[in-house]
């Protein structure tokens, strides 16, 4: 009978843990779902792509959403960086293709009961290599006084390395070489870009080598006069000094010892005769060695225009009389005309040129009417020359 009632005894004990626990589960700490958003996607076996010459052109992941269930005390303990959402990349091939999204929780009690997306689309390509000559591309600018010479890559080619679509939008590889400041001949190790067909920097590339050993020359400029040569200058008609040349100077280039010496170039002989008959000529140049012209496509016309001696009739207002001590009479004399009429010789621009302020009248004591003319122009008669001094 004693063993009996300890066995209900035990019952209604195990009874009431049981229905204790209950209450403790479903009132004080129930059962309960809760959703996280923002979970971060990420890659696993990474190193297998690399192993088969692949490359993931996927770029970032959208985070997704995971719904856990568990305990309500054990799930506020529980935050998204508690859950792992991966996407394992073992046995990927090449192309598109859907990819499983596997979700777990890395600590905490509970358990994934849903989350979405369940997958996401890869696009994988493989990886290629190819060779490209290097061009050579030049920034910045050079001090005043120097131009920039041949421009030599020894570095002649590089291989890039990258997905295949990514390889075959690269039109050409640029070796950026900035010469701002040079003033001598140097070698630069430039850094290496890949430009598409728009000459935009394509991304995604490995570059081997990354730079291009550049030689870019640098040389001292100065710009000096021409002086015209002939092969007979003292031709009794040649005008020399109406002989010119267009341009009248020359940018030359060399080593800067070279050119620093020069303060002219001469032309080769010109051919005085068929100067002066023709007007004009071309002129070559002769360069001091270890010169040269930086536009060596310049060309140099020699022309000779010779005075245009001619004689014209010019009528000269009487307003202003000189008398014979240079000084202005005050009063004119009425036997002066109102006018006189002038033949002048001289070279055509400078008649055109001429006004009447550059005619002095001079009245001498025994009435004698002179016109005295600028310099280049000769007075070669005066009408009248004269009048009569003692008329009332």
């Amino acid at each position: 009978m004693k063993k009996y009632k300890n066995t209900i005894v035990k019952v209604v004990c195990l009874l009431t843990a049981f229905f204790l626990w209950g209450y403790v589960i479903n009132e004080v700490d129930p059962t309960i779902t809760r959703t996280f958003t923002n979970v971060p996607v990420e890659f696993k076996n990474m190193s297998y792509l690399r192993d088969q010459n692949l490359q993931l052109m996927t770029g970032t992941l959208d985070p997704i959403e995971v719904t856990v269930e568990g305990h309500r005390k054990a799930l506020n303990a529980i935050s998204t960086d508690d859950l792992r959402a991966i996407v394992d990349l073992q046995g990927i091939q090449g192309g598109v293709q859907a990819a499983s999204i596997h979700v777990g929780l890395t600590s905490g009690d509970g358990t994934v009961k849903d989350y979405a997306p369940k997958s996401l689309t890869l696009e994988v390509e493989a990886v290629v290599s190819k060779p490209f000559a290097v061009e050579a591309r030049t920034f910045g600018n050079l001090p005043d006084g120097h131009i920039l010479g041949e421009i030599q890559v020894n570095t002649e080619e590089v291989t890039l390395k990258g997905p295949e679509q990514i390889i075959d939008s690269v039109s050409v590889v640029v070796a950026n070489v900035n010469i701002g400041e040079k003033t001598v001949t140097s070698i630069v190790n430039a850094p290496i870009q890949a430009l598409d067909s728009d000459l935009k920097p394509v991304n995604n590339v490995v570059i081997e080598p990354g730079t291009a050993e550049v030689q870019v020359a640098v040389y001292k400029t100065k710009t000096v006069p021409i002086e015209v040569v002939l092969d007979d200058p003292n031709r009794e008609d040649l005008q020399t000094n109406r002989i010119t040349v267009n341009p009248s100077s020359v940018i030359i280039t060399g080593d800067g010892g070279n050119i620093d010496g020069v303060k002219s170039i001469e032309t080769q002989p010109i051919n005085t005769q068929e100067l002066v008959e023709n007007l004009g000529a071309t002129a070559t140049l002769v360069l001091p060695e270890g010169t040269r012209m930086v536009n060596n496509q310049e060309t140099f016309i020699v022309r000779y225009e010779p005075q245009r001696i001619v004689t014209k009739n010019h009528s000269l207002p009487v307003d202003r009389v000189l008398g014979e001590n240079g000084g202005e009479l005050e009063e004119i004399p009425r036997q002066m005309p109102q006018r006189l009429q002038l033949k002048l010789t001289g070279e055509t621009g400078v008649l055109e040129s001429l006004n009447n302020q550059d005619l002095q009248i001079m009245l001498k004591g025994d009435g004698t009417i002179e016109v005295h003319a600028p310099s280049g122009v000769t007075v070669e008669s005066v009408e009248p020359n004269k009048i009569d001094p003692g008329t009332p």
